[in-house]
């Protein structure tokens, strides 16, 4: 919900806490591809994981 608002508002910079943590598989892949995409649009997304994996896949750049 919270991220549905974020998008809605066009920011250029999105602070994501553990965006994907609660939700099942198929949302978390649906959530990092949207994010990718808002990246990959020219915003910047700084988010904290526990997930290394999907990030390093769906992100050009982690900082660990």
């Amino acid at each position: 919900m919270f991220l549905a608002r974020a998008l809605a508002a066009e920011p250029d910079l999105f602070l994501l806490d553990e965006p994907v943590t609660g939700v099942d598989v198929t949302t978390q892949e649906d959530l990092m591809r949207i994010l990718e995409a808002e990246s990959a649009a020219g915003r910047t997304v700084v988010a904290t994981t526990h997930d290394l994996a999907s990030a390093a896949h769906h992100f050009h750049q982690a900082a660990f």
